[in-house]
Order: C-alpha cells, then sequence, then structure tokens
C-alpha cells in the first residue's frame, strides 16, 4: 500500500504564536497625583443645632483617610469667648475626629467648632478654608432642694458664693456663731462652725475667688465691747482662725465683702466715730496673703450707712452708700486696684434714697441702683460708672405708680444689667425687673404672675447673660421661694423651687458659677418644730 507518512508538503503550517518580540510592552505611566482637597461630610452636633447635650463630645467625620498627627488641639478647637480646653483624638478607621471637654458646656450657651486648614489628607491636601459649625447648648433646670445642715439650731441670714470651678460655699448664722458648708461640685459637705468665739455673731457674707479660696466676714459682738467686723478665710480645703479686720472703738455694722480673681478681697463696713458722733464707712483689703490696716474712705461730717462693694476680676472695685445729710443721699467712691479716690456723690434728686446696690463688669463700668423718694413713693434710679465717670444724671428706670423697694442689681462681663425690685401693683407687692443693654435701660416688666406678695428679690448674672431672680412669695399662711430665668432676651416663667408646705421660707440668695449652674439658699421655718433651717437648691 501506498505509504500514507505525510510528506513535507503535508506538513502543518508554522504556529502563528507571536514571538518574544511581538510581547505588549509593560505601561510605565505612573498614576494621578491626588490634587482633590478633603472636606468633611458630617458634624456631631449639627451646625445651628440647639438644646445640645453639656456632656456632649464634638465630631466630625471627613470623606478620605487623613493624615492623623495633623488633626490635633491647635487644628481642632472649640471656642466660646476663648478657646475651651479639651481633649482631640482621630480614628483612622472611620475618618472621625473626637473633641471632648475638658468639663461640662455650660448652660444655655453658643459654642463655634474649627477644624483649620492644618488639617491635611494623606496626599498632603489641606482643606480648602477653614470649616467652622456653632450650635447652643441646653437649658438647665432645678433639681431637688435640700438641707445643708443637720442640727436643730435656730439658724439665719444665709449668703452664697461660687468659684469657676463649681464649688459653692454658704454661711449663715446659727445661734449666735457663723456656720459654713461646702459644695463639692457634686456634694454638700457637714457644716461647721467658723467664728472663732461664741459671743453674738451675725450677718454673715462670704465671697470666692477663682482658685477656689473664699472669704467670709460677719458682725460680731464680744461681752463688754462694742461691735466688730471679723473674718475667716477657706483656702480650698479647711477654713482658717478667725480675725478682726478693724481697731476702732465704735460699733461696727453692715460688713460687704468682694474679690477678684487672683484672690485680693475687699470688704467695707460701717463704723460708729466715738469722738465725732458720726458712722463713717471704712475698709479693709486682704491682699491674696494677709488682711492690711482698716482704713476710711469718706470724710462727711453726717453719719453714713448701708454699704456696698462689688469687684471685678482686675481688682477694681467700687463701694456705695448713703449719707444723712438734712436729707439721705447716695455716694460713692473707687478702688483703682491700688488705692481708693474721692467719694462723690451720685445722684442729685431732692429726695430721701436708701438701699444702695452697685456691680461691676469686667472693663470697670458699674451700674448702682437705689430707691428714692419723689414726694409721694419710692421709686427705684440707677446711675452707670463709664469707668472714668459717673453720669451727671441718675434715670428712674421703672414707671409704675406703686411704691418701689428693695432693688438688687447684677452685671455680666459684657456690661449687661439687671435690677429687680418689689413694688407694689394691684394692690399687692409684685417682682419687677428691667435689663440694660450697655446703653440703656428698657421697659420695667413684672416677672411673676401671682396675685400673692413677693418681696426681697435676688438676682444674679453668668457669663453668657443669663440671669436668674429668687425671692419669697406669699401662699396663704406661708411663704415659698419662687425663681425666673432670664435666657439673654426674656423672662420664663417662675417658679417653685422648694417643695415644703405649711412653712415659712425666707432670706433667699442665688450665685453661679462659670458654667451657668446656680445655687439658691434660703432660711426655712418649721412652724410644728419650731426650728429655722438652711435649704439649698442647684440649677444644672
Amino acid at each position: 500500500a501506498p505509504d500514507d507518512t505525510a510528506t513535507p508538503d503535508d506538513t502543518a503550517a508554522p504556529d502563528d504564536t507571536a514571538t518574544p518580540d511581538d510581547t505588549p510592552e509593560p505601561d510605565d505611566t505612573p498614576e494621578p497625583a491626588d490634587t482633590v482637597a478633603p472636606t468633611v461630610s458630617s458634624t456631631s452636633p449639627l451646625d445651628s443645632a440647639t438644646s445640645v447635650a453639656r456632656d456632649s463630645t464634638i465630631t466630625a467625620t471627613f470623606d478620605e483617610d487623613m493624615f492623623a498627627t495633623t488633626v490635633d488641639a491647635s487644628s481642632f478647637t472649640l471656642d466660646k469667648s476663648g478657646t475651651i480646653i479639651g481633649n482631640v483624638a482621630f480614628e483612622a478607621h472611620t475618618n472621625v475626629a473626637t473633641f471632648t471637654p475638658s468639663r461640662e458646656l455650660d448652660i444655655n450657651a453658643t459654642y463655634t467648632a474649627t477644624l483649620s486648614t492644618a488639617i491635611t489628607d494623606l496626599s498632603g491636601n489641606p482643606l480648602v478654608a477653614d470649616h467652622s459649625w456653632s450650635f447652643t447648648t441646653a437649658e438647665g433646670t432645678w433639681r431637688a432642694p435640700e438641707k445643708i445642715m443637720t442640727d436643730t439650731w435656730n439658724a439665719g441670714t444665709p449668703q452664697v458664693a461660687f468659684d469657676s470651678n463649681g464649688n459653692a460655699i454658704a454661711v449663715w448664722h446659727r445661734s449666735n456663731s457663723i456656720w459654713a458648708n461646702h459644695f463639692d461640685g457634686t456634694n454638700w459637705g457637714d457644716a461647721e462652725q467658723i467664728s472663732l468665739y461664741a459671743n453674738i455673731s451675725r450677718y454673715p457674707q462670704v465671697t470666692f475667688d477663682s482658685s477656689g479660696n473664699a472669704i467670709a466676714v460677719w458682725q460680731q459682738t464680744e461681752p463688754g465691747y462694742s461691735d466688730d467686723i471679723w473674718a475667716n478665710r477657706f483656702n480650698g480645703t479647711s477654713w482658717g482662725t478667725a480675725e478682726k479686720l478693724e481697731t476702732g472703738t465704735g460699733n461696727a455694722s453692715d460688713a460687704q465683702i468682694a474679690t477678684d480673681s487672683s484672690g485680693n478681697t475687699i470688704a467695707v463696713w460701717a463704723q460708729f466715730d466715738v469722738d465725732n458722733r458720726v458712722s463713717n464707712i471704712w475698709t479693709n483689703r486682704f491682699d491674696g496673703t494677709s488682711w492690711g490696716t482698716a482704713t476710711k474712705i469718706e470724710t462727711s461730717a453726717y453719719s453714713a450707712s448701708d454699704p456696698q462693694v462689688e469687684m471685678n476680676s482686675s481688682g477694681h472695685a467700687i463701694a456705695v452708700w448713703s449719707i444723712r445729710d438734712g436729707i439721705t443721699s447716695i455716694w460713692a467712691n473707687r478702688f483703682d486696684g491700688t488705692s481708693w479716690g474721692t467719694a462723690e456723690l451720685i445722684e442729685t434728686e431732692t429726695g430721701e434714697a436708701s438701699s444702695p446696690q452697685v456691680g461691676v463688669d469686667s472693663s470697670g463700668n458699674a451700674i448702682a441702683v437705689w430707691q428714692q423718694k419723689d414726694g409721694s413713693v419710692d421709686n427705684i434710679m440707677a446711675n452707670r460708672f463709664d469707668g472714668t465717670a459717673w453720669g451727671s444724671d441718675a434715670v428712674l428706670i421703672e414707671t409704675d405708680t406703686g411704691g418701689a423697694y428693695e432693688p438688687q442689681v447684677a452685671i455680666d462681663s459684657s456690661g449687661h444689667a439687671i435690677a429687680v425690685w418689689a413694688q407694689s401693683a394691684d394692690n399687692v407687692y409684685s417682682i419687677f425687673a428691667n435689663h440694660f443693654d450697655g446703653t440703656i435701660w428698657g421697659i420695667a416688666e413684672k416677672i411673676e404672675e401671682s396675685t400673692s406678695g413677693a418681696s426681697d428679690p435676688q438676682i444674679a448674672f453668668d457669663n453668657d447673660g443669663n440671669a436668674i431672680a429668687v425671692w419669697y412669695q406669699s401662699v396663704g399662711t406661708s411663704y415659698n421661694i419662687n425663681a425666673n430665668r432670664f435666657n439673654g432676651t426674656d423672662w420664663g416663667d417662675a417658679e417653685k423651687i422648694e417643695t415644703s408646705a405649711d412653712v415659712n421660707n425666707t432670706d433667699p440668695q442665688v450665685s453661679f458659677d462659670s458654667n451657668g449652674n446656680a445655687i439658691a439658699v434660703w432660711r426655712q421655718t418649721d412652724f410644728d418644730a419650731g426650728i429655722n433651717s438652711i435649704w439649698a437648691n442647684r440649677f444644672k
């Protein structure tokens, strides 16, 4: 048979498989550089959020991976009239930056968070511009009232003061001695006696500096001697030894006290001059270490009384008082941080004036208020010190036809002020207020709507322009402690801040810390037990 072996012509065609020369070359073109700026995709709280919890952390989420070391305390900040201290962290897996404030945020305050252009992505692209957003924290509420003394002795005339860290001190007289209790930001401690002797001690006042030191002053009667002014200092941990502030032989009374942020403290009082048979206004200053020598700050030949003093954080102070010179008038003197000036008359009306009060702002401006007769009724008057001089004329800050009494005033760091007083309206005493916006007074308004009598209003301001007024109000046969809050723009609704029934609650006082928390204290009379005790409530 023929040979079937393939001939060369039958050999398969050559394979068309590409030769090495036909293999595509690798693409050496580099990837395009990342030049896209990162953005913030979300924040918490949201921009313009309100009622934000005061214990919130502030967070921002980025739309891409970020260079973690660029997110720090200098590039992620929180501000409210100054930078807020806090800790900054960055979570690379989620691209979330977190700012944790070092302490609880203020009540009803507006904050601004900012991420700066120092923050970059992994390619070094910064934010196009600083990213800022703002939010407002929640309002506070009154908590449960509590008794801050445990003994069964009669007590009264409580006072309270806060420091910048949320610590408070309340003082009061109990029987013939002065007592105090310390609030550590969370709880009250045990009340303790701070006056040295068992002599008659009464009418205490107290003030706190920003470092947690407090000073209390009071009037004390020693057997066979005159009434003197005494003081004791709390060093942040314990009270010291009480000491006398003056060496005069005449009776001293009406002690008041104020302090600056560094602990410099000024006390003022009225003291009888046994030789000239008049009372003068005296002062002594604590320089952070010790008290100086008592000094007279007015030289009138007529009797002076009712001194008040207020001091700003820089150590500037203003004292006001009344002088009986045929007709009672209102006077003032200023301490410039080093020395007192010359006393001057700050009103020129023809009616009897009394009950002066004063507030001083951080710039050294001051507002004084007092009550003054216009022939038929008492009105509330005011004058302003602009850092250089008092106004040429006092102004009337209420226009109701009923008599007005018991004025009080508080001023915030921006120079805004609120005055409160009790005024006869519709045959009952009500609590009125007026707001000074830094330039002019507004229109007086009633801040409680009860048809029963109200009296003894007190007022305090926080750092954000919020204020709280407290007073006692008649309810049948007893008195309640009521409060109203000014939110920087409007007053709210008055509310009862103690829960007692069929007892008398009087002598209210109120003070703020730097976060907007407040404490009110008052005296409560238990008719059945026949005991006066000291109570407190906290606004937080």
